[in-house]
């Protein structure tokens, strides 16, 4: 509902489900998610190459693959993460006309750019017994704001459980379920039948 006077107007909802982060500033100055949301973090990020390969072995990788390097594969998709080393951790390849690669590593910021380069070419050459032909595009993306492993192991994802619903306040997004489409997925499937049971909704609704 809406109401408006001279100077303002009011809005009043049966819920709120925030999607994104921000200040918070239409929380009270004391909700208890205000503490539990400062602890999210945004990461250095994610480096990415696009290269070109003197060659391709379909024997062994087949005309398109997409690879995790190595040991890498141990930690990958894990609490205890990858290292920030500049070192590709995995590759696509997504043409089977060309050589063209794309590959992602987390970032060494004490690096510059020729050296991060240098590593990349080590990696594949390592990896795949290829040599890169040239380099096409280098871009870095920066990670959205995520919960930092220090915040987890102060029972981040529990403490926020608890706040869902206080005050008809629900907080969704990959911010909240881990990173990845397949994780946003796993956990909006708990969380509607949780907090929006199905004999909650109006039949016309579902």
């Amino acid at each position: 509902t809406t109401t408006t006077t001279a100077t303002t107007t009011t809005e009043a909802f049966d819920c709120v489900i925030v999607c994104g982060l921000g200040k918070f500033d239409f929380l009270p100055p004391k909700h208890p998610a205000k503490e539990l949301l400062s602890m999210m973090k945004v990461n250095p990020g994610l480096e990415t190459w696009l290269v070109e390969l003197e060659s391709w072995d379909e024997e062994r990788f087949g005309k398109t693959n997409s690879i995790v390097f190595g040991e890498r594969t141990t930690n990958f998709g894990t609490r205890k993460g990858l290292p920030y080393d500049s070192r590709p951790y995995a590759l696509s390849k997504d043409y089977a006309d060309s050589n063209i690669v794309g590959c992602i590593a987390y970032p060494d910021d004490k690096l510059n750019k020729e050296e991060k380069e240098k590593l990349m070419r080590e990696e594949l050459k390592l990896e795949l017994g290829a040599s890169v032909k040239r380099v096409i595009g280098f871009r870095r993306f920066h990670w959205p704001v995520h919960v930092p492993p220090e915040a987890e192991k102060k029972d981040f994802f529990d403490k926020l459980h608890e706040l869902q619903g206080q005050r008809q306040l629900y907080f969704v997004g990959e911010a909240f379920s881990s990173a990845g489409v397949q994780a946003c997925i796993d956990w909006i499937e708990e969380f509607m039948p949780w907090h929006f049971p199905m004999h909650n909704i109006a039949p016309s609704a579902k």
